[in-house]
C-alpha cells in the first residue's frame, strides 16, 4: 500500500493499537449486551483495494470469554451508487461453557444502522 490509511478514531494506521471502552451509553464509548466492555483493539489490515479492514480485539474484558476476535469489515459497492458493508466475526471460546458473542452481532447490527440513518441525512 502506498499511501498509509488512517484510522478514523484512532488516527493510527494499520498495525496501531487503540485501548478504549465499549459501553452502551452512546457517543464516543461503544457497548455489548447493556455493559461497558473495556478491551484493546489492534488494526491488522487495511486492503484499499477490496475495501476490507481486519481488526484483532484482545486484553481486558474480551480475553475472559475469547482467546480469539477477530472482526473482518468489507464494504461492497452497488450499481445504484449505494454500499453494503459485512461483519465477519471470527472468534475461539476460551471454553465450551463461553457463549457465541451474539451480544457483538447486535452491536455491528445497530451501528451499521445507525451509519445508514446518519448517511441518509447528508
Amino acid at each position: 500500500m502506498d499511501t498509509p490509511i488512517r484510522c478514523s478514531v484512532c488516527g493510527g494506521r494499520a498495525a496501531s493499537t487503540v485501548t478504549f471502552v465499549w459501553s452502551s451509553n452512546g457517543g464516543a464509548e461503544h457497548g455489548c449486551d447493556g455493559k461497558p466492555i473495556k478491551l484493546k483493539e489492534k488494526i491488522e489490515a487495511i486492503d484499499k483495494e477490496n475495501k476490507s479492514t481486519t481488526y484483532n480485539f484482545f486484553d481486558g474484558d474480551i480475553s475472559k470469554n475469547y482467546k480469539v476476535f477477530k472482526v473482518f469489515v468489507q464494504v461492497f459497492e452497488k450499481s445504484d451508487g449505494g454500499a453494503s458493508v459485512k461483519f465477519t466475526i471470527e472468534y475461539e471460546k476460551i471454553n465450551e461453557n463461553v457463549e457465541a458473542p451474539y451480544g457483538f452481532l447486535e452491536f455491528f447490527e445497530k451501528s451499521a444502522k445507525d451509519i445508514d440513518s446518519h448517511l441518509l441525512k447528508a
